[in-house]
């Protein structure tokens, strides 16, 4: 699991570069500076949040490219790879986030805004590159064991986390899980649409000078998947 989170994140920072997101950030200077080294975040920046998402979105497509080219990528290692994320977005809300998603200061989404972009495009990924050769019900029932995994891997991982590093008692919802329950309110799901919008506008300038020929991003802009309400 760590090694499939440290791959992860690596593929995150890279997605960071090969979107050229340094050309999108506001108030620039001349200085170089590292593009995810900030001072104490005073602002709340929602395009800099819009970035995360996107480069979470590719990190992942690019790790599961990653784990097919070494031969190991089939539903057990893709159900670690979830619970991997999943455990490492518990360990950032242990930081002082808001409850109120969309009041969030800084370049971060919140951790569980960000989860719920990551296993909604899981899922997108995994109906793209299913083969079709299969009978329709054998098809629906390999993504449904997908989807299955989203939901298995982030319990799983948010009791293990609860049980391990929080004084959870099992009378109440771990307080991750809680949070989660809150993305389904009005102002969250306002907050990802407005998140997703925004994401969708910079596709275009992203697209554009991309750095990496084989791209999932021509395909998230031309297929509008941050203009569909994420569920």
């Amino acid at each position: 699991m760590f090694e499939l989170m440290l791959s992860w994140v690596f593929f995150h920072e890279l997605s960071h570069l090969i979107q050229c997101h340094y050309k999108l950030k506001e108030n620039t200077s001349n200085n170089f500076e590292f593009y995810e080294i900030n001072s104490e975040p005073s602002e709340i920046d929602i395009g800099g949040q819009s970035r995360e998402i996107l480069a979470d979105i590719e990190g992942l497509d690019l790790t599961i490219r990653y784990m097919e080219r070494e031969g190991f990528c089939g539903p057990n290692s893709m159900y670690l790879l979830l619970c991997s994320v999943t455990c490492m977005f518990n360990r950032f809300c242990e930081k002082s986030y808001s409850e109120e998603f969309h009041e969030v200061k800084g370049v971060h989404p919140h951790p569980v805004i960000r989860d719920d972009f990551m296993h909604a495009y899981f899922c997108v990924l995994l109906g793209k590159t299913t083969p079709l050769v299969w009978k329709y019900s054998i098809r629906e029932s390999i993504l449904m064991g997908y989807a299955y995994l989203t939901i298995r891997s982030g319990m799983a991982a948010c009791l293990f986390w609860a049980n391990k590093y929080q004084e959870f008692d099992g009378h109440d919802y771990p307080s991750y899980m809680t949070l989660q329950m809150k993305t389904r309110t009005d102002s969250a799901e306002k907050y990802k649409l407005h998140l997703g919008g925004l994401a969708h506008e910079q596709l275009e300038a992203i697209c554009g000078g991309h750095l990496y020929k084989n791209t999932i991003t021509d395909q998230l802009f031309g297929e509008e998947f941050f203009k569909h309400k994420i569920t």
